[in-house]
């Protein structure tokens, strides 16, 4: 299909005609090897945004995710200064091409800002360019990676279906506080948070109304990274608090939100923290739901689900939960598989696989990188333990929430 550089051209064209005027970004076609094929931009712009694209590791990150083949459906990259894009993977016959819109920023940033992420002599060159690249919110951004997406594929999906595992991008964007209406902003967030309380697995709606009518704290931060941190950590107070009044266990809920704000903190990259508030909003929708439709375990066998489902970025064995618990080995095994009718180790997987789920449907983290952070011995075992469980790999798995054929 995209073979000849005139028909390349000609498509980057049309796609950018998708854009109004007034939120026009461009439109880039690399190889799969990441070497530019052509571009809507010419001359000294396109050479500082290759150049700002790269410095900023967006490049990288592509090619990573096209390497991993998880490369169903858009992915969002964003970088330390609020400066992002979207990438569309697209597998012809003959050649492997990524099509890649922006860059757009998703707020408001300073000339100060940008120095601090980058060096002196680059960020004087790239301001001569700023005009030219938009700001704009996530929500209508996605909107038009959509459009591109549809229109490069065929398919006729809405950008809530396309983005299942990155809605999540609207709260980091804040708009003028002269546009807040904040008592709709209240009614939703109260029933974006009765959804936690209940465990009401059913949240996605609410939890869209709720991102699209309020974009995160209206304070503006020391730079766009740091913004958009600070949004989640409250958004994580909120929810977690939320978990705690709907029955989830304290220790549970204080250990999962050290572990997500850990990750808060560590990331450099705010495409990343956009695939951590979804995850994160579900992890906990599911913990109530589970919560409430408790098993009536022991306390002793509850302690070890309870621990299992804390621990899950480490390798867990039996001597873990014998020492929890003050028993032997032996017997908790045994108690264990006498009331949860699962060996230890059928347990942990089941567990590891249910968490992996929420990371392949509402994070963009690839499967490699899953497979690390649930301390699966290899991906290939990953990989083989996620089919046992689900009857799907984990990559017909995310394609599936996404709406694409496994």
């Amino acid at each position: 299909m995209y073979t000849d550089m005139d028909q390349i051209e000609q498509s980057l064209i049309f796609l950018k005609s998708l854009f109004p005027s007034e939120h026009t970004c461009g439109i880039w076609c690399y190889d799969s090897s990441g070497n530019l094929i052509s571009s809507t931009y010419s001359g000294r712009t396109e050479i500082l945004l290759m150049k700002a694209f790269k410095k900023l590791g967006a490049l990288e990150k592509i090619l990573e995710i096209g390497k991993s083949g998880d490369t169903a459906g858009p992915r969002l990259i964003g970088s330390a200064i609020g400066m992002q894009w979207a990438a569309i993977f697209m597998e012809e016959r003959k050649a492997s091409r990524i099509f890649v819109i922006g860059p757009v920023f998703y707020t408001n940033i300073s000339e100060i800002q940008i120095r601090t992420e980058l060096s002196h002599d680059f960020a004087n060159e790239l301001g001569a360019v700023m005009p030219r690249i938009r700001t704009m919110s996530n929500a209508v951004f996605l909107n038009y990676v959509t459009n591109i997406y549809n229109a490069l594929t065929g398919k006729n999906l809405n950008s809530m279906t396309l983005f299942e595992g990155s809605i999540e991008t609207t709260i980091f964007s804040a708009l003028p506080s002269n546009k807040r209406d904040r008592e709709k902003i209240y009614v939703s967030e109260k029933e974006m948070l009765k959804m936690v309380r209940e465990g009401n697995i059913n949240y996605k709606n609410a939890f869209m109304s709720s991102m699209q009518l309020s974009m995160g704290v209206p304070v503006q931060g020391k730079d766009p990274l740091r913004q958009a941190k600070t949004n989640l950590v409250v958004f994580e107070t909120l929810i977690s608090r939320a978990a705690m009044e709907g029955g989830l266990n304290p220790e549970i809920a204080y250990s999962l939100g050290d572990s997500y704000l850990m990750a808060i903190e560590n990331s450099e990259d705010s495409g990343e923290l956009f695939s951590l508030a979804n995850a994160m909003f579900q992890d906990f929708v599911y913990r109530v739901h589970r919560t409430k439709n408790d098993k009536g375990y022991s306390a002793a066998v509850q302690k070890c689900c309870d621990f299992i489902e804390v621990s899950q970025d480490r390798r867990i064995v039996a001597a873990d939960l014998s020492a929890l618990c003050g028993y032997s080995e032996y017997y908790i095994t045994e108690k264990f598989r006498k009331e949860t009718g699962l060996s230890l180790n059928e347990y942990i997987k089941i567990s590891k696989v249910e968490k992996a789920k929420s990371y392949l449907s509402g994070s963009s983290m690839t499967i490699n990188e899953i497979s690390s952070r649930l301390a699966f011995n290899t991906t290939n075992y990953f990989i083989q333990s996620f089919k046992t469980v689900t009857g799907m790999t984990p990559t017909q798995y995310r394609k599936a929430k996404r709406g694409e054929q496994p």
